[in-house]
Parts: C-alpha cells; structure tokens; sequence
C-alpha cells in the first residue's frame, strides 16, 4: 500500500491508508470469491475493475457481491496498491 493510499467508499467518504489499515482489520471475512476481473495496465499503472464476494458473518451462507475498482502502482521493483473504490462493503443490505 503505498503512503498516499486513498479509499473511496460508495457515500463518496475519502479515507487514508491509516485508516483503510485499520478499518480492514476489523472487516470478518469466511470466505472470497473474484469475479469479472478487467486488468488494464500502463507502463507503471495496473487498474483492476472486479467484483468481490465476500462471504461474511451477517450473511454466512451466501455470498455477497460488492463491485470494486483498485489501482496498483509500480514503485521501484515492487507493485503498491494505491486506490480502491468499494462499492458496498459498509452498506451490505442484504445477499443477493
């Protein structure tokens, strides 16, 4: 992650790495699924477009969907997540 991560929520809420950090620590998850993964890449740039399933304690036996966009920049010889745009993770209203 690199120190200017920013993390759009579906409200339009803006939130830092420090943050993002510790709201994903507190996120439960059983188990994921990735689905309809698009990889666009530049030469330093990789913009992933997909949809998440996520299968959690509020819901523990269906999956649910949650579209999602992250960028990932190259920094030196390491890739760095740098963005992501989640939308529905915080505002799970019911499964599918």
């Amino acid at each position: 992650m690199t120190q200017d991560f920013r993390g759009i929520g579906i409200d339009g809420s803006i939130d830092n790495q420090a943050y993002a950090l510790s709201d994903l620590s507190n996120v439960h998850i059983i188990d994921y699924k990735i689905q309809n993964l698009v990889l666009t890449r530049t030469k330093d740039s990789i913009i992933a477009i997909y949809t998440l399933f996520l299968l959690v304690p509020l819901y523990p036996t269906q999956f649910v969907p949650i579209p999602e966009m992250s960028i990932f920049k190259k920094v030196h010889d390491t890739w760095k997540w740098k963005a992501d745009a989640n939308m529905n993770l915080y505002n799970v209203q019911s499964p599918p």
